[in-house]
């Protein structure tokens, strides 16, 4: 009898770990070599409503703002400027 207590015991412990666990973070990629980058985060699929902001500028400087959840676009822009033509 104390022995199918004990497995029942460890087997709702187990599932309650499993259950209880934090969702994974958010995962960005890295920029490109040469380029500073960024994620804006819109409340509708139409991105009217602008709610947030993930970027990486050139020097590898992480900021954010708002919400990063939701409708995103991602883009890149280059470290050094174009050379003159």
């Amino acid at each position: 009898m104390s022995r199918r207590i004990l497995v029942f015991a460890v087997a709702a412990a187990a599932a309650s770990t499993v259950l209880l666990a934090d969702p994974p973070a958010e995962a960005y990629s890295q920029c490109p070599i040469g380029y500073g980058c960024g994620w804006h985060f819109y409340s509708d699929p139409a991105h009217t409503n602008l709610v947030g902001r993930h970027t990486i500028n050139c020097d590898g400087v992480v900021s954010n703002w708002g919400v990063q959840q939701g409708y995103s676009t991602y883009e890149y822009f280059p470290c050094q400027p174009p050379p003159p033509e």
